[in-house]
């Protein structure tokens, strides 16, 4: 266990539960709009995974050799934008849409980030170099 790895996660954790209560406090002493607490929930939680997206390509570690370094830092990399401009865009379209709308456009472009990302890492690991076998 990566403790330098767990801490600032569990600390993260703890402060979206913090704020969570808070928000919800908030609404029902009225100090904010009847959907204010679960919009300002989304964003935080867009902005949140476009920090962590931001954290994605820093984490490449050891490798055995320079092909598989490099395409696996290319699989990093196009995860690390695609769900850094996911999280922006869920935050900006749960923030401005009306609420069913832009719950689902937030989700979309997620779910999008995922099957691109998952579509590059299955081109780096099963590309050209598996065919000439």
């Amino acid at each position: 266990m990566n403790r330098a790895r767990l801490m600032p996660a569990a600390a993260a954790a703890a402060a979206l539960l913090l704020a969570a209560f808070a928000l919800k406090a908030a609404e029902h002493a009225g100090l904010i709009p009847p959907l204010g607490a679960g919009r300002s929930f989304q964003v935080m939680l867009g902005v949140g995974l476009a920090i962590y997206a931001n954290r994605i390509p820093k984490d490449l570690g050891a490798m055995q050799g320079l092909a598989a370094a490099s395409r696996k830092q290319t699989a990093l990399r196009v995860a690390g934008w695609s769900f850094c401009l996911a999280g922006i865009a869920y935050a900006v379209l749960t923030a401005v849409l009306p609420t069913p709308t832009g719950d689902a456009l937030g989700i979309g472009a997620v779910a999008a980030a995922m099957v691109l990302t998952l579509v590059v890492i299955t081109a780096c690991r099963y590309g050209p170099r598996s065919f000439t076998r």
